[in-house]
């Protein structure tokens, strides 16, 4: 059998099976099919990428930072400064551009198999064939955080390297508590998959709560319940688009949902109706309601 389980790619790129599963939700690394779903070529990506992990830095400011920087310091000219960066600056390009190169294509792949997805879907509804509810109704959040980009621009590439170890380490222990899996890393935002929808919605009441408190922006959260296709790792179909697109409208510290969540997961939250609500990109308002944390205090 060729190709490699998380384990064997760990051990010859030098990190964890934790480390891995980290990278697959960056979407550096591409989760095929099958008990072996890696392939040779990914061990170079991972030691790349996990050896800027491990340095704390980005690229971007990497030799002003850490290498140009020091050595002005120590008294080097600056000509014999360049002269020694040069050939490690060659070096670190050719691997970088490797790797944007392959993200672009990943990133591609995905958003064309995602658009095929949706008009095969769009086509047979208009041929009398509507989308049916699954016996399992599986749903798909996103979490997105407000003013993500513009902290990070104040604050500097050391502080966005922290605000994004800890949004990883929060939505990944939810996921885990709420008997979800998180897709991907967007970012500034997040996508989840769960096969009840009930755990999607006290997931993202319980994230968009704890955000705040643990130095991150402000969360916002959207749900849709429905059919998805799914295809190495990721989750396709207009069930995933319209939980986007909740997201995109929802407003800081709230969490939205469809109607069809209201009727799978009656008991998951208080539903707060808002309207029928026009979406980016979508022809048809949607009805939407605002989930919030049921009050336990005894009546009376």
């Amino acid at each position: 059998m060729s190709g490699l389980t998380a384990a064997e790619l760990a051990r010859q790129a030098g990190t964890t099976p934790e480390g891995i599963e980290r990278l697959v939700g960056l979407g550096i690394l591409e989760r095929g099919e099958g008990q072996r779903p890696f392939a040779d070529r990914d061990i170079h990506r991972v030691r790349f990428a996990e050896a800027i992990r491990a340095a704390g830095i980005s690229l971007v400011g990497f030799f002003r930072e850490h290498v140009m920087g020091p050595m002005l310091a120590r008294g080097v000219p600056r000509q014999e400064m360049l002269d020694a960066v040069g050939p490690l600056a060659v070096q670190m390009r050719a691997s970088s551009t490797e790797l944007r190169n392959w993200l672009y294509d990943r990133h591609l792949e995905a958003l064309t198999f995602q658009t095929a997805i949706e008009e095969v879907e769009a086509v047979l509804a208009e041929a009398g064939f509507p989308q049916r509810r699954p016996l399992r109704c599986p749903a798909i959040a996103f979490l997105d955080l407000g003013g993500y980009t513009r902290m990070t621009q104040e604050t500097g590439d050391r502080a966005a390297v922290e605000l994004a170890t800890t949004l990883v380490e929060l939505v990944r222990r939810a996921a885990a508590d709420f008997r979800g899996e998180v897709v991907k890393l967007l970012g500034d935002g997040v996508m989840f998959h769960f096969d009840d929808p009930a755990g999607a919605v006290a997931c993202a009441l319980h994230l968009v709560g704890a955000a705040e408190g643990r130095g991150l922006p402000p969360a916002r959260a959207g749900i849709h319940a429905g059919a998805v296709v799914t295809r190495d790792g990721d989750y396709f179909g207009s069930t995933v688009n319209l939980a986007a697109r909740i997201a995109d409208y929802a407003r800081p510290r709230e969490v939205l949902v469809s109607a069809d969540v209201t009727e799978v997961a009656p008991d998951a939250a208080a539903y707060e109706p808002i309207g029928d609500i026009g979406l980016r990109g979508l022809a048809e308002p949607v009805a939407l309601f605002r989930a919030l944390i049921r009050d336990s205090s005894p009546a009376g």
